[in-house]
């Protein structure tokens, strides 16, 4: 057991949602944009941090029906898109080529609502639908999509700063915030209750029996379904250190 004198501060903290390293960037045609010579470019923004590398980027394009307009077909339909893509990675050379996606529509038998093409180890494309048939309908999205797979270059991962915490009154919350970690795919927050009805300065506590939750997020909120009392909190990063394998790597703790 240990003993904390307990001062607690509520402060603001800014919002930033952010998946550290498994990053998907996204460019979409919908219904009638979807049509001849029609064009499509994406690449991956460009990061001002260190200790950083890519492993195994990939393109994928997409064709896909989807339900939220409520479009009724009457008869079996098939829809074809065909279209060029240019596509460029690092230390491999640029191609281009012609390639097809296919999604169909039946009434009383299954049918194939979406179809993907995937091009591996390229960080940019371009394209340019060069044929439709028949004419697109406003449930068909025509998709091309950037997967860029980021890992620590380094195997250790640093302690989250700038933790802060604010009270939500509306919905009787804990929003605890804290600071992007370069390294860190996810994050570990763990928060601890201590009975304290009196609200003594010195209370016992042990994280061993804290909660834990994992998230991709530099946020969370904790439900205060709690009596009188204190809450301790604390997150750390969880990296993945890439080097022929892929290894877990778990920082310190913003509170020890």
């Amino acid at each position: 057991m240990k003993k904390l004198s307990m001062c607690i501060l509520l402060l603001f903290g800014l919002l930033m949602c952010s998946n550290a390293s498994h990053e998907t960037y996204s460019r979409c045609l919908r219904g009638s944009d979807i049509r001849c010579n029609a064009p499509l470019t994406i690449r991956a923004e460009q990061y001002n941090r260190t200790n950083w590398k890519v492993s195994n980027p990939f393109v994928r394009v997409r064709l896909y029906l989807t339900e939220d307009r409520h479009i009724v077909h009457s008869n079996n339909e098939d829809f074809l898109v065909i279209y060029d893509i240019t596509l460029t990675g690092d230390n491999i050379p640029s191609i281009t080529l012609t390639d097809t996606l296919t999604v169909g529509y039946r009434q009383n038998s299954p049918y194939r609502d979406l179809d993907i093409n995937e091009y591996q180890n390229y960080k940019s494309a371009s394209l340019r639908i060069t044929s439709v048939s028949p004419n697109i309908t406003e449930d068909l999205v025509f998709e091309l999509q950037l997967c860029y797979p980021r890992f620590t270059e380094t195997d250790s991962v640093g302690t989250p700063f700038d933790v802060r915490r604010k009270y939500l009154e509306n919905t009787n919350e804990l929003l605890l915030t804290w600071g992007y970690l370069d390294g860190a795919d996810e994050y570990d927050l763990e928060w601890l209750f201590v009975d304290n009805p009196t609200m003594s300065n010195n209370v016992s506590y042990d994280f061993s029996n804290a909660t834990r939750i994992t998230t991709s997020n530099n946020y969370y909120k904790i439900p205060l379904a709690y009596p009188k009392g204190n809450i301790l909190c604390r997150v750390r990063g969880r990296g993945t250190y890439v080097n022929g394998e892929h290894y877990p790597v778990f920082g310190p703790w913003s509170f020890t």
